[in-house]
């Protein structure tokens, strides 16, 4: 059973964007999103064309899997996040670390660094943190 919820809570990468499209508009505009910002926002931030019947498949399941609601004001429909996104982030890094690099951080720092994605400055602020300065 455990698994099964495990299963239906995970999301697929069309739903992900969809749900990275509604927590960066929660933030950027302080207010929920409606259907017409969200297919602009995918189209112009992502290139993605997608049908208005693909679109409101991937907003079913994510209300399925309890991760947004949809409302009516109006003519228009808003989407509200139900699932916080640091807290959803943190779960995926978590599982990522697990199955990739297993369950070691340091071998997740390494790869990004072997790519030369930290910068001295961040390798500087990783070093705070660590130390528990930037708590």
């Amino acid at each position: 059973m455990k698994r099964r919820e495990e299963k239906k809570r995970s999301l697929s990468s069309g739903e992900t964007l969809v749900m990275k499209v509604i927590w960066d508009t929660g933030e950027e505009m302080g207010r929920d999103i409606t259907v017409p910002e969200l297919t602009e926002a995918l189209f112009r931030d992502y290139g993605k064309d997608y049908s208005r019947t693909a679109i409101a498949s991937f907003l079913d399941k994510l209300i399925e899997k309890g991760f947004i609601e949809k409302y009516r004001e109006g003519r228009l429909a808003y989407l509200h996040p139900l699932q916080d996104e640091e807290e959803y982030k943190r779960k995926m890094l978590l599982e990522n670390i697990n199955f990739w690099f297993r369950g070691k951080a340091s071998s997740l720092v390494a790869a990004l660094d072997s790519e030369q994605r930290i910068s001295k400055e961040e390798a500087e602020k990783i070093r705070r943190i660590l130390d528990g300065v930037d708590h």
